[in-house]
């Protein structure tokens, strides 16, 4: 867990010097940090960047399991 939030932080750290990043600039970390973790833990899933939109709203990600199952 320690290497995936280093990795993540060093990414982010990158990405925030040059002052020049976007929201969207971060979601590929974010979608590495929640893929690793998820995958350290045992769980092998799905995340989607910017979904369609659902009922709920509009959801930066969605987190599936292998089965179509919408675990986050």
């Amino acid at each position: 867990m320690k290497k995936i939030l280093t990795t993540y932080l060093k990414i982010v750290a990158e990405k925030t010097v040059h002052q020049e990043s976007t929201e969207s600039s971060y979601y590929r970390p974010v979608e590495f940090l929640f893929s690793e973790f998820l995958l350290e833990k045992g769980r092998k899933i799905k995340v989607t960047t910017l979904p369609k939109p659902t009922e709920a709203g509009n959801p930066d990600f969605r987190v599936w399991d292998w089965e179509d199952f919408i675990v986050g």
